[in-house]
């Protein structure tokens, strides 16, 4: 209870001052995903389950691989919010580059496709499409390195 009372009373300071520094669209934003539950502003962290955590590791694994660039600037969207996870700024050329980080996941069988046949894809990574918005805005999608 005093968890989510601090909580509720740091976001009420975070809003005040997006006010002050004229950020309101990104705090409508927020408010409205808050609203509709998209964000929660509670202290349970048992709420957070294994992708969401899987999410979280595979943007900062991309974003240390992206860093270690000496030519990249890396930047992150405020709260991670939004179609896009990265953007990134080659310091050589100018390009601007954004990304949607994903998390790797793997088949764990083979499957029958609709038109009937057997795709033999077990083990392989398993490709996430772009959102329309993604595609008209040339947001590509990456996943973090595998480990050897």
């Amino acid at each position: 209870m005093v968890q989510e009372r601090v909580l509720k009373t740091k976001a009420k300071e975070t809003e005040e001052s997006l006010l002050r520094h004229g950020m309101p669209r990104i705090l409508q934003e927020v408010k409205c995903r808050q609203h509709i539950g998209q964000i929660s502003v509670s202290g349970d962290m048992s709420k957070r389950d294994k992708r969401t955590i899987e999410g979280i590791v595979a943007e900062l694994e991309v974003q240390i691989e992206l860093t270690k660039n000496p030519n990249l600037l890396v930047f992150v969207p405020l709260m991670g919010l939004g179609l896009v996870d990265i953007v990134t700024l080659n310091r050589e050329t100018g390009e601007f580059k954004a990304y949607d980080v994903k998390a790797r996941s793997i088949r764990k069988s083979d499957y029958l496709a609709k038109d009937g046949s057997l795709r033999k894809l077990k083990g392989k990574t398993i490709l996430r499409p772009r959102s329309e918005e993604q595609k008209r805005l040339g947001v590509e999608i990456i996943y973090p390195t595998e480990k050897e």
